[in-house]
Protein backbone atom coordinates (compact mmCIF):
# COMPACT_ATOMS: atom_id res chain seq x y z
CA UNK A 1 0.00 0.00 0.00
CA UNK A 2 1.40 3.41 -0.96
CA UNK A 3 1.87 6.17 1.58
CA UNK A 4 -1.02 8.20 0.08
CA UNK A 5 -3.27 5.13 0.30
CA UNK A 6 -2.28 4.63 3.94
CA UNK A 7 -3.04 8.29 4.58
CA UNK A 8 -6.50 7.90 3.06
CA UNK A 9 -7.19 4.74 5.04
CA UNK A 10 -6.10 6.40 8.27
CA UNK A 11 -8.37 9.41 7.70
CA UNK A 12 -11.29 7.11 6.87
CA UNK A 13 -10.86 4.97 9.99
CA UNK A 14 -10.54 8.03 12.24
CA UNK A 15 -13.61 9.64 10.63
CA UNK A 16 -15.67 6.58 11.50
CA UNK A 17 -14.78 7.01 15.17
CA UNK A 18 -15.90 10.59 15.69
CA UNK A 19 -19.55 11.15 16.49
CA UNK A 20 -21.04 14.43 15.20
CA UNK A 21 -21.98 15.51 18.72
CA UNK A 22 -18.33 15.47 19.78
CA UNK A 23 -17.49 18.17 17.23
CA UNK A 24 -20.63 20.23 17.71
CA UNK A 25 -22.67 18.92 14.78
CA UNK A 26 -26.26 17.73 14.75
CA UNK A 27 -26.38 13.97 14.18
CA UNK A 28 -29.86 14.08 12.74
CA UNK A 29 -32.42 11.29 12.82
CA UNK A 30 -31.34 9.32 9.74
CA UNK A 31 -27.71 8.23 9.97
CA UNK A 32 -26.72 4.94 8.37
CA UNK A 33 -22.97 5.06 8.99
CA UNK A 34 -20.98 5.44 12.21
CA UNK A 35 -18.96 8.56 12.78
CA UNK A 36 -18.74 11.61 10.59
CA UNK A 37 -19.96 11.80 7.01
CA UNK A 38 -17.46 12.97 4.41
CA UNK A 39 -19.33 16.22 3.99
CA UNK A 40 -19.15 16.84 7.74
CA UNK A 41 -15.39 16.32 7.81
CA UNK A 42 -15.08 18.56 4.76
CA UNK A 43 -17.02 21.24 6.63
CA UNK A 44 -14.78 20.93 9.69
CA UNK A 45 -11.57 20.97 7.63
CA UNK A 46 -12.78 23.79 5.31
CA UNK A 47 -12.24 21.76 2.13
CA UNK A 48 -14.56 20.38 -0.52
CA UNK A 49 -16.32 17.03 -0.27
CA UNK A 50 -14.49 15.98 -3.43
CA UNK A 51 -11.18 16.67 -1.69
CA UNK A 52 -12.09 14.32 1.17
CA UNK A 53 -13.20 11.66 -1.33
CA UNK A 54 -9.92 11.89 -3.25
CA UNK A 55 -7.92 11.96 -0.01
CA UNK A 56 -9.55 8.79 1.29
CA UNK A 57 -9.06 7.10 -2.09
CA UNK A 58 -5.33 7.77 -1.88
CA UNK A 59 -5.34 10.25 -4.75
CA UNK A 60 -3.84 13.16 -2.82
CA UNK A 61 -0.22 12.61 -2.00
CA UNK A 62 0.72 15.48 0.25
CA UNK A 63 -1.92 17.78 1.77
CA UNK A 64 -0.74 21.15 3.00
CA UNK A 65 0.15 21.57 6.69
CA UNK A 66 -2.88 23.84 7.16
CA UNK A 67 -5.24 21.15 5.85
CA UNK A 68 -3.54 18.50 7.99
CA UNK A 69 -3.99 20.69 11.07
CA UNK A 70 -7.66 21.17 10.23
CA UNK A 71 -8.12 17.44 9.68
CA UNK A 72 -6.41 16.66 12.99
CA UNK A 73 -8.74 19.05 14.83
CA UNK A 74 -11.85 17.79 13.04
CA UNK A 75 -10.93 14.15 13.71
CA UNK A 76 -10.04 14.84 17.36
CA UNK A 77 -6.66 13.18 16.94
CA UNK A 78 -4.44 12.77 19.97
CA UNK A 79 -0.77 13.79 19.82
CA UNK A 80 0.45 10.40 18.55
CA UNK A 81 -2.27 10.17 15.89
CA UNK A 82 -1.60 13.75 14.79
CA UNK A 83 2.10 13.00 14.37
CA UNK A 84 1.23 9.84 12.45
CA UNK A 85 -1.05 11.85 10.14
CA UNK A 86 1.76 14.27 9.31
CA UNK A 87 4.23 11.42 8.77
CA UNK A 88 1.92 9.70 6.31
CA UNK A 89 1.49 12.94 4.41
CA UNK A 90 5.19 13.71 4.16
CA UNK A 91 8.52 11.96 3.69
CA UNK A 92 9.66 9.49 6.30
CA UNK A 93 11.82 10.65 9.17
CA UNK A 94 15.36 9.32 8.80
CA UNK A 95 16.66 6.97 11.45
CA UNK A 96 19.73 8.35 13.17
CA UNK A 97 22.80 6.32 14.06
CA UNK A 98 22.54 2.66 13.14
CA UNK A 99 20.02 2.60 10.30
CA UNK A 100 18.73 -0.84 11.27
CA UNK A 101 18.21 0.20 14.88
CA UNK A 102 19.62 -3.08 16.20
CA UNK A 103 23.09 -2.10 17.46
CA UNK A 104 23.09 -0.94 21.09
CA UNK A 105 25.64 1.67 22.12
CA UNK A 106 27.99 0.48 24.90
CA UNK A 107 26.97 3.44 27.04
CA UNK A 108 23.29 2.56 26.74
CA UNK A 109 24.00 -1.07 27.60
CA UNK A 110 25.93 0.10 30.66
CA UNK A 111 22.96 2.19 31.78
CA UNK A 112 20.59 -0.79 31.45
CA UNK A 113 22.90 -3.04 33.46
CA UNK A 114 23.44 -0.33 36.08
CA UNK A 115 19.70 0.07 36.66
CA UNK A 116 19.54 -3.40 38.24
CA UNK A 117 17.52 -4.29 40.35
CA UNK A 118 15.01 -2.07 38.53
CA UNK A 119 13.90 -4.00 35.43
CA UNK A 120 15.10 -2.31 32.24
CA UNK A 121 15.04 -3.41 28.61
CA UNK A 122 15.88 -1.93 25.21
CA UNK A 123 13.72 -2.87 22.22
CA UNK A 124 14.29 -2.06 18.58
CA UNK A 125 11.56 -0.33 16.57
CA UNK A 126 10.60 -3.85 15.41
CA UNK A 127 10.31 -4.83 19.11
CA UNK A 128 13.43 -7.00 19.01
CA UNK A 129 14.85 -7.58 22.50
CA UNK A 130 18.30 -5.98 22.26
CA UNK A 131 19.57 -5.71 25.83
CA UNK A 132 18.12 -6.19 29.31
CA UNK A 133 19.20 -6.64 32.90
CA UNK A 134 18.68 -9.78 35.02
CA UNK A 135 15.52 -8.62 36.80
CA UNK A 136 13.92 -7.70 33.46
CA UNK A 137 14.50 -11.22 32.17
CA UNK A 138 13.18 -12.74 35.40
CA UNK A 139 10.10 -10.55 35.01
CA UNK A 140 9.40 -10.86 31.27
CA UNK A 141 11.28 -14.04 30.34
CA UNK A 142 13.14 -16.25 30.45
CA UNK A 143 14.14 -15.34 26.90
CA UNK A 144 14.95 -18.26 24.61
CA UNK A 145 15.90 -18.29 20.96
CA UNK A 146 12.97 -16.05 19.95
CA UNK A 147 14.00 -12.48 20.69
CA UNK A 148 11.18 -10.54 19.05
CA UNK A 149 8.64 -9.47 21.64
CA UNK A 150 5.83 -9.11 19.10
CA UNK A 151 6.26 -12.74 18.08
CA UNK A 152 6.33 -13.72 21.74
CA UNK A 153 3.12 -11.81 22.48
CA UNK A 154 1.25 -13.58 19.69
CA UNK A 155 3.00 -16.93 19.60
CA UNK A 156 4.31 -17.81 23.05
CA UNK A 157 1.75 -19.12 25.60
CA UNK A 158 3.93 -18.11 28.56
CA UNK A 159 4.20 -14.51 27.35
CA UNK A 160 0.46 -14.42 26.72
CA UNK A 161 -0.26 -15.72 30.24
CA UNK A 162 2.13 -13.16 31.74
CA UNK A 163 -0.09 -10.24 30.70
CA UNK A 164 -3.09 -9.73 32.99
CA UNK A 165 -4.87 -8.09 30.04
CA UNK A 166 -3.43 -9.83 27.02
CA UNK A 167 -5.71 -8.18 24.46
CA UNK A 168 -4.73 -4.71 25.64
CA UNK A 169 -1.03 -5.62 25.40
CA UNK A 170 -1.52 -7.26 22.01
CA UNK A 171 -3.40 -4.27 20.57
CA UNK A 172 -0.67 -1.94 21.83
CA UNK A 173 1.94 -4.16 20.18
CA UNK A 174 0.20 -3.83 16.81
CA UNK A 175 -0.23 -0.08 17.28
CA UNK A 176 3.50 0.33 18.07
CA UNK A 177 4.43 -1.55 14.91
CA UNK A 178 1.90 0.49 12.88
CA UNK A 179 3.58 3.72 13.96
CA UNK A 180 7.07 2.29 13.32
CA UNK A 181 6.02 1.20 9.82
CA UNK A 182 4.92 4.74 9.01
CA UNK A 183 8.15 6.24 10.36
CA UNK A 184 10.32 3.74 8.50
CA UNK A 185 8.53 2.69 5.30
CA UNK A 186 11.80 1.40 3.78
CA UNK A 187 12.49 -1.03 6.63
CA UNK A 188 12.10 -4.34 4.79
CA UNK A 189 12.61 -6.45 7.93
CA UNK A 190 9.80 -4.54 9.63
CA UNK A 191 7.54 -5.03 6.61
CA UNK A 192 8.21 -8.76 6.60
CA UNK A 193 7.56 -9.00 10.34
CA UNK A 194 4.21 -7.25 10.15
CA UNK A 195 3.20 -9.32 7.12
CA UNK A 196 4.09 -12.50 9.01
CA UNK A 197 2.11 -11.46 12.08
CA UNK A 198 -0.92 -10.45 10.02
CA UNK A 199 -0.90 -13.71 8.10
CA UNK A 200 -0.59 -15.73 11.28
CA UNK A 201 -3.29 -14.07 13.36
CA UNK A 202 -6.77 -12.86 12.50
CA UNK A 203 -6.54 -10.51 15.48
CA UNK A 204 -3.40 -8.86 14.15
CA UNK A 205 -4.93 -8.57 10.68
CA UNK A 206 -8.06 -6.94 12.08
CA UNK A 207 -6.23 -4.57 14.41
CA UNK A 208 -3.78 -3.60 11.66
CA UNK A 209 -6.68 -2.60 9.41
CA UNK A 210 -8.09 -0.48 12.26
CA UNK A 211 -4.95 1.69 11.80
CA UNK A 212 -4.51 2.48 15.49
CA UNK A 213 -1.08 3.89 16.35
CA UNK A 214 0.71 4.22 19.67
CA UNK A 215 3.98 5.47 21.04
CA UNK A 216 5.04 3.97 24.34
CA UNK A 217 5.72 6.72 26.88
CA UNK A 218 4.59 5.86 30.41
CA UNK A 219 1.82 4.05 32.21
CA UNK A 220 0.98 1.01 34.30
CA UNK A 221 1.41 -2.65 33.40
CA UNK A 222 -0.26 -5.57 35.16
CA UNK A 223 1.41 -8.95 35.04
CA UNK A 224 0.59 -12.39 36.40
CA UNK A 225 4.05 -13.73 37.12
CA UNK A 226 4.26 -17.53 37.21
CA UNK A 227 6.23 -17.51 40.48
CA UNK A 228 5.33 -14.41 42.50
CA UNK A 229 1.79 -13.78 41.22
CA UNK A 230 0.15 -10.46 40.41
CA UNK A 231 2.40 -7.47 39.78
CA UNK A 232 1.32 -3.90 39.06
CA UNK A 233 4.26 -1.86 37.82
CA UNK A 234 4.75 1.68 36.62
CA UNK A 235 6.88 2.12 33.53
CA UNK A 236 8.65 4.97 31.79
CA UNK A 237 9.64 4.54 28.14
CA UNK A 238 12.21 6.71 26.36
CA UNK A 239 12.33 6.81 22.55
CA UNK A 240 15.89 7.03 21.21
CA UNK A 241 15.61 8.53 17.70
CA UNK A 242 19.39 8.79 17.28
CA UNK A 243 19.58 5.00 17.70
CA UNK A 244 17.08 4.06 15.01
CA UNK A 245 14.06 4.55 17.28
CA UNK A 246 15.14 2.11 19.95
CA UNK A 247 12.97 2.13 23.07
CA UNK A 248 14.36 2.06 26.60
CA UNK A 249 11.74 0.97 29.15
CA UNK A 250 12.22 0.99 32.93
CA UNK A 251 9.79 -0.57 35.43
CA UNK A 252 9.19 0.21 39.11
CA UNK A 253 6.74 -0.78 41.84
CA UNK A 254 5.07 1.57 44.31
CA UNK A 255 7.24 1.47 47.47
CA UNK A 256 5.74 -0.18 50.53
CA UNK A 257 3.18 -2.19 48.57
CA UNK A 258 2.85 -5.95 48.05
CA UNK A 259 3.87 -5.32 44.45
CA UNK A 260 7.22 -3.90 45.61
CA UNK A 261 7.74 -7.01 47.75
CA UNK A 262 6.92 -9.28 44.80
CA UNK A 263 9.22 -7.34 42.50
CA UNK A 264 12.00 -7.83 45.05
CA UNK A 265 11.23 -11.57 44.90
CA UNK A 266 11.64 -11.41 41.12
CA UNK A 267 15.09 -9.86 41.66
CA UNK A 268 15.97 -12.70 44.02
CA UNK A 269 14.90 -15.18 41.33
CA UNK A 270 17.23 -13.43 38.90
CA UNK A 271 20.14 -13.70 41.32
CA UNK A 272 19.40 -17.36 42.03
CA UNK A 273 19.53 -18.25 38.35
CA UNK A 274 22.52 -16.06 37.48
Amino acid sequence: MSRSEQLGEFVRTRRARVSPELVGLDAGARRRVPGLRREELAQLAHVSIDYIVRLEQGRIGRPSPDILEALARGLLLDSVERRHLFQLAATSEPAGGDGTGTRVRPGLELVVRSLEPSPAVVLSRRLDLLVWNPTAEALLGPFGEERNYARLVFGDPATRALHANWEEAARETVALLRLAAARHPDDEALRLLTAELRAGSDDVASWWEAHDVAQKRHGVKRYIHPTVGELTLHYEAVLLPDDGDQLLTIYAAEPGTPHAERLAQVTELARATA
